[in-house]
């Protein structure tokens, strides 16, 4: 049995200016399931961008840090980050 490795994730709404924290498996159809408008907490959100990518070796690991980024002390605090969402649109 192999381990998939999963992923963090943010997305900052240019039509709200708020973000959205995830975790998956595929980043890349994720992404795009996000940005067609094929999930219902961001279908109203769109534009999005995906400003911060963090991979992790497990689900567990990946979900604890959502976990961790939404209720808990994250320093520093994510926030919309131009140059990464640049290098996004370049490599997705």
């Amino acid at each position: 049995m192999s381990i998939q490795a999963h992923w963090f994730y943010v997305l900052y709404s240019l039509k709200d200016g708020k973000l959205y924290k995830g975790s998956c498996a595929d980043i890349g159809n994720r992404f795009l399931m996000h940005a067609m408008g094929g999930t219902i907490s961001t279908k109203h959100r769109r534009p999005l961008i995906l400003n911060f990518i963090q991979k992790f070796d497990s689900k567990s690991e990946a979900l604890a840090f959502r976990q961790f980024v939404l209720f808990g002390q994250s320093y520093p605090p994510i926030r919309f980050s131009p140059i990464l969402a640049f290098w996004c649109r370049l490599v997705l």
